[in-house]
């Protein structure tokens, strides 16, 4: 860390007595600071992309503004965010399931946001736009397909798998404020009960959110019973989601590797057998 940014996060903190490691780092370094005035949460990176924290940042408050539980932001800098640290309380899905659920319950007319945010740390295109399908398809999935070095060959199977899609991205005309990467290891239970932690707003289907909560260990059946209690699951509600966990196991194919990428690879041919062109 900057010298001078530490110098700023001690005028608010104290002196530091203790710094330890916090799991959930892969993008970002995130430590757990014992200092005079309290515990924190120190989010740092030595080498932001331009304006890193400050989406981070501008998401945290948008899902505060809508009511979503979240830390609360002490302050931030170019290349850190420093934040509340949430105490572990006991596991709370199916407040969870609700919060998200309430979230969702927050629309807009277009999809999209009033600024681009970063998934990892790959800028997200979010220009309003009224039509979903364009928008999933060419600000989401044509973005990270280009990220990686793709045969000619594949990247006709994905044109194919888009022209396969397009016509169900095209049934959605409702669009929520998601959090836009929620894994498991972003949703924390502190002792209030849930919170919500790394987004990457944008106005979409509120499936995105259920799809990729579902990824990399998922959650507990009472989130989601508790969530469709509250947003009754569409017809066409277990199609989408396996569309839309095409981008997360996209942009961890291009962040870790070709197990995430054959994953991606089975769902869109998978679509391509029993629905293609």
């Amino acid at each position: 860390m900057h010298a001078a940014s530490r110098a700023a996060i001690e005028k608010i903190t104290g002196p530091w007595l203790k710094v330890s490691e916090l799991k959930g780092g892969s993008i970002a370094s995130i430590s757990r600071i014992d200092a005079v005035n309290g515990p924190y949460v120190l989010k740092q990176h030595k080498t932001p992309p331009d304006g890193f924290f400050a989406s981070e940042r501008a998401c945290l408050e948008t899902l505060k503004s809508a009511g979503v539980p979240t830390p609360e932001i002490i302050t931030a800098g170019e290349d850190f965010l420093l934040m509340s640290y949430i105490a572990p309380g006991e596991v709370a899905e199916a407040a969870a399931g609700e919060a998200l659920a309430h979230l969702h319950n927050t629309r807009s007319p277009q999809c999209g946001f009033q600024q681009d945010t970063y998934l990892a740390t790959f800028l997200q295109p979010n220009a309003p736009a009224s039509a979903w399908a364009d928008f999933y398809l060419d600000h989401r999935l044509a973005p990270m397909l280009g990220r990686l070095d793709l045969e000619s060959a594949e990247l006709n199977l994905w044109r194919d798998f888009g022209k396969t899609v397009r016509p169900h991205l095209g049934k959605v005309n409702e669009f929520s404020l998601l959090h836009g990467d929620l894994w498991p290891g972003n949703l924390l239970y502190g002792e209030t009960g849930p919170v919500f932690i790394d987004p990457a707003c944008y106005f979409g289907d509120g499936l995105v959110d259920i799809a990729m909560s579902r990824l990399f260990g998922g959650l507990g059946e009472a989130f989601y019973a508790s969530y469709f209690s509250l947003l009754p699951p569409r017809e066409d509600s277990e199609l989408l989601q396996q569309v839309y966990q095409v981008y997360p196991l996209l942009t961890h194919a291009v962040l870790f590797g070709s197990a995430y990428y054959a994953q991606a690879q089975s769902i869109r041919d998978d679509f391509l057998v029993s629905r293609g062109p």
